[in-house]
């Protein structure tokens, strides 16, 4: 989440530097950039379980090493 609301709020201070009402802006582009954060946190984490599961799944042992 931190790490899009990051460059959310300083998307929002440079469209606040040129329309204004910077309260506004920041909320409103932070609060995008929370929601990206958690859908590629998402995105992410699936893609890294389903790495795994198949991993195991081809270990003809049943002992992965990590």
């Amino acid at each position: 989440m931190v790490a899009g609301a990051i460059p959310g709020i300083i998307v929002g201070f440079i469209v606040a530097a040129f329309v204004g009402h910077a309260a506004m802006w920041l909320s409103v582009f932070g609060g995008v950039g929370i929601v990206i954060g958690l859908v590629v946190a998402t995105l992410l984490y699936r893609r890294r379980r389903s790495k795994a599961s198949a991993a195991s799944a081809s270990d003809p042992s049943g002992r992965l090493k990590r």
